[in-house]
């Protein structure tokens, strides 16, 4: 089979294909996918595609809820990441398990990877990673009540996502600074906000 005569083409193929079913929402379907990419790439002992096939297993876990896998595989993906000098693996794989902690309520260690994470993508010079970090660190904040924080953080997110040309996030991030303007008693501001993330997804939506 082409699995057995070429495992790493075949690993690569499968985690982009569990990527395409997360991106729509199919994550059992992601899962066999990076279940099959696991396997092969523990067959070929290429510990820098095993680091990123349990980053994206840990994600999909995460997706479904199952918040106890998600940690134990992002914690593997982690260490791999460090012990074979990965740093955005590393930075991505802190990111999600930015996630993990958020989702069970542990804000405190959520942030503390998040801020991780945006040092990695900062000494990089990653700006789609910086702004992807600078927006979960902005909604951290407004889930903590610190409006202000958040306004400050979700400001250079959107700065850094229109430089990259991120438009779906940019429609992201304004919808949030939306919340957090309506959080802050500024409903004007809030349907501005909001207006812009809609008319701005809708374009997107239908480029696609």
């Amino acid at each position: 089979s082409p699995a057995d005569e070429n495992p790493e083409g075949a690993a690569q193929i499968l985690i982009r294909l569990g990527v395409v079913y997360g991106s729509t929402g199919e994550s059992q379907k992601a899962l066999d996918a990076y279940g099959q990419a696991l396997s092969l790439s523990e067959k070929v002992g290429n510990r820098r595609a095993l680091a990123a096939v349990l980053n994206n297993l840990g994600l999909a876990h995460a997706n479904l809820g199952d918040y106890e896998k998600a940690t134990e595989y992002l914690e593997r993906a982690l260490k791999l990441c460090r012990e074979t000098g990965l740093s955005g693996g590393e930075a991505s794989t802190l990111h999600n398990l930015g996630l993990v902690h958020r989702a069970v309520g542990n804000l405190q260690m959520a942030g503390d990877d998040y801020g991780r994470a945006l040092a990695i993508y900062k000494s990089s010079n990653s700006r789609s990673g910086q702004a992807t970090v600078m927006h979960a660190l902005g909604t951290l904040r407004h889930e903590a009540g610190d409006e202000r924080g958040a306004l400050e953080l979700l400001d250079q997110a959107l700065a850094l996502r229109r430089a990259v040309g991120d438009r779906r996030g940019e429609a992201i991030t304004l919808g949030s600074l939306g919340a957090v303007w309506l959080a802050l008693g500024d409903a004007q501001k809030a349907r501005d906000y909001m207006g812009e993330a809609l008319t701005l997804d809708r374009a997107v939506a239908n480029r696609e």
